[in-house]
């Protein structure tokens, strides 16, 4: 549902780099972290070791970019993932009919539009909130 690309992954992606480049780049400098490893930092499952400045400085040197450029990316980039995450906490404890419906609206926001789309939006979610829930479940 929500898609968000790490902007370190972006940089190096637009230089041409791929994730094997920079994992070799990283191993000649005594960083070894696997393709898994940096996957799983791209996609926000796990931080950059930004705390670690010999990394920052390294993988800002590969990337093309300054120190300061790249902490702040990062930083970004970290409070980005927390919202995502916060908010698909939100979602996951909403009923599923909601789930449903906003799920529905996120997939096609041009409804929103639409004249008395509120108003129309009010009653079809009463109208699904009378059906059961196991009707809206994901299976």
């Amino acid at each position: 549902m929500l898609n968000y690309s790490h902007p370190v992954m972006l940089r190096r992606q637009s230089l041409g780099l791929s994730l094997n480049d920079l994992q070799a780049y990283l191993a000649r400098h005594g960083f070894n972290y696997s393709v898994e490893m940096l996957q799983a930092f791209e996609r926000g499952e796990r931080r950059f070791p930004t705390h670690n400045p010999g990394f920052v400085v390294v993988l800002s040197q590969y990337l093309g970019m300054s120190v300061g450029q790249l902490l702040q990316l990062a930083n970004q980039a970290r409070d980005t993932f927390r919202a995502r995450d916060a908010l698909r906490n939100k979602i996951s404890r909403l009923r599923p009919q909601n789930q449903f419906l906003l799920r529905f609206v996120l997939e096609h926001p041009y409804l929103t539009d639409l004249p008395g789309f509120d108003f129309l939006f009010e009653i079809v979610k009463s109208i699904a909130l009378q059906l059961p829930d196991e009707w809206f479940t994901r299976k």
